[in-house]
């Protein structure tokens, strides 16, 4: 429409065009603080492991807990100004489409990320507490089972059943690639219907394809590269996992020492 041509523009709407010519820097600002951020909590989960097998430790793991809380509410609050901001894009952008003249009001674009940014923040009613991250740290402090050094010497091991053995197979089949049938390397998710998959085996395959129905029993989607994001909770689940395995197999032949 004209009114996306420059010289059709007032003052009042030539600095309003600008402001929204600096959305995209600042969503893609957000986007790199959110990895950063994202990296941090990794690093911090993986000393909680180091920590929780050492004893002695709780005075350590509660501090850490503490920075991990505030990393957290950070976390969510990057999430929900990049939540407003491409609001405010698509809202400004939806305006300047549907206006033909020049005459029309111009939306104060400080006012519309307000809005937002409230409305983001009141769809994010849960607090630090109940971000992913906080659950996954509390999780490697009271595993289900008694692991490495929590595991007391006198603790007889509960026999399982069969509901219990399904449950555990169900969990572990959750981390293996449906292509390579091992632990997920580098997984990656499929936006289209949540699924993962080992980076290095689907694109190896997509990159003889232009697209492959997604390997998971039942489900109907394609995956394209294009669809493909870092699964990054994922990797620190798998890696967790491949850890456990050591330490259960170095207890085993601990035992069959003894033995």
């Amino acid at each position: 429409p004209p009114i996306f041509q420059r010289q059709f523009l007032n003052k009042e709407q030539m600095s309003e065009y600008s402001a929204i010519s600096s959305v995209d820097s600042c969503v893609r600002s957000y986007a790199k603080y959110s990895n950063d951020v994202d990296e941090i909590i990794g690093k911090c989960l993986g000393i909680a492991e180091d920590l929780n097998e050492l004893e002695g430790q709780e005075h350590e793991l509660a501090t850490l807990r503490t920075s991990l809380l505030s990393i957290a509410e950070t976390d969510i609050s990057l999430k929900q100004c990049t939540e407003a901001t491409k609001s405010c894009k698509t809202a400004m952008r939806e305006f300047y489409q549907s206006s033909t003249t020049t005459d029309v009001a111009i939306p104060n674009l400080t006012k519309l990320y307000e809005e937002e940014l409230a409305r983001a923040s009141s769809r994010s009613n849960n607090g630090a507490e109940s971000h992913q991250s906080v659950k996954e740290f509390d999780n490697i402090q009271n595993p289900h089972q008694p692991r490495g050094k929590q595991a007391s010497r006198h603790t007889e091991e509960v026999p399982m059943d069969a509901t219990t053995s399904i449950i555990f197979s169900q969990v572990e089949e959750g981390l293996h690639c449906p292509f390579t049938k091992r632990y997920f390397e580098d997984p990656v998710k499929n936006t289209l219907c949540n699924h993962c998959y080992s980076k290095a085996a689907v694109t190896e395959i997509l990159a003889r394809r232009h697209s492959i129905k997604c390997p998971v029993g039942g489900c109907t989607k394609q995956v394209f590269t294009d669809n493909l994001i870092p699964d990054k909770e994922l990797a620190r689940k798998v890696k967790r996992k491949i850890k456990q395995d050591k330490l259960d197999r170095r207890n085993t032949a601990d035992s069959a020492v003894q033995l």
